[in-house]
């Protein structure tokens, strides 16, 4: 097996996944990583990171790749993979960082966003202009990267839930404080963040732009174990589970019945992020 190759950068790195001659993608699912998790066997990188509440050098524990369906797989094209640096203080300091990288680039990318990676592309709106961007279920209001806001919401929940409720509430307050972030990255994409007050997406309509969303699919049991996370902590019925719909204009949007954890497998996105590749594929 040929060992990838790696851009390193301050506040995040990209990693090569496929080299190809046709268009330049750039995708993320705003995971922190490392680069010896990059080269590890996955179980070893739980093994490092689970025991540890102090992440503020080791990656994301369980970190699931969403590369088996989207477009490149059927298509000649370079791709490469954006992941945040432990070290990284914040979304800002990132999206400062890759605004100064992609203007170094000859060859401008297809930029494929999903949950905090579609937060993060999509930001970049506010300082550069004719992207080609694709976003899916971006992390524009959630509570998720605030852990202290989840715990807080779980224990007013339980408040008044029967004991079957109850114990599901316990199980899922001890996964939040196992996979939880501390992170100053992600409380950047949580409700009320300062981050999110000053991109707002208002130039995102005037990109080669596409917005997929997911709205309140049961459809699956993942699908059923995400949207009662999502009424667990009191999300709207409308949700995806870990985020609320977000009130954003792309010049293409599609709404998938699908749940935050499963729209990357939904048939629907796969043949819209084909489609929206397809059109820059000479």
């Amino acid at each position: 097996m040929s060992r990838k190759r790696i851009i390193e950068k301050e506040n995040f790195f990209l990693v090569e996944e496929r080299k190809g001659s046709g268009p330049l993608i750039i995708q993320s699912s705003g995971y922190t990583s490392d680069e010896r998790a990059i080269k590890e066997p996955w179980i070893l990188t739980q093994f490092r990171t689970i025991p540890h509440s102090d992440r503020s050098h080791l990656p994301d524990p369980v970190i699931f790749k969403h590369n088996n369906l989207l477009p490149y797989r059927y298509l000649d094209c370079n791709v490469w993979t954006l992941y945040f640096r432990p070290e990284c203080q914040g979304l800002e300091n990132a999206l400062e960082e890759f605004s100064r990288y992609y203007a170094t680039l000859t060859e401008k990318p297809i930029l494929l966003g999903y949950s905090k990676g579609g937060l993060f592309f999509g930001s970049l709106t506010e300082c550069l202009e004719d992207l080609k961007i694709a976003l899916i279920a971006p992390t524009v209001k959630t509570i998720t990267g605030d852990e202290e806001e989840m715990l807080r919401r779980l224990n007013n929940k339980a408040q008044n839930a029967r004991i079957k409720e109850k114990l599901i509430i316990a199980l899922v307050k001890k996964v939040v404080k196992i996979i939880g972030s501390r992170r100053p990255i992600d409380k950047d994409m949580s409700m009320g963040s300062e981050f999110i007050k000053k991109h707002t997406f208002k130039n995102l309509a005037n990109n080669h732009s596409l917005l997929i969303i997911g709205r309140g699919s049961q459809e699956s049991w993942i699908d059923k174990m995400c949207y009662k996370f999502g009424q667990l902590l009191e999300l709207p019925k409308d949700s995806d589970g870990m985020t609320e719909i977000p009130e954003i204009q792309a010049q293409d949007m599609v709404v998938v019945s699908a749940t935050h954890m499963t729209i990357m497998e939904d048939p629907a996105t796969d043949l819209k992020l084909f489609k929206f590749v397809w059109d820059f594929t000479k």
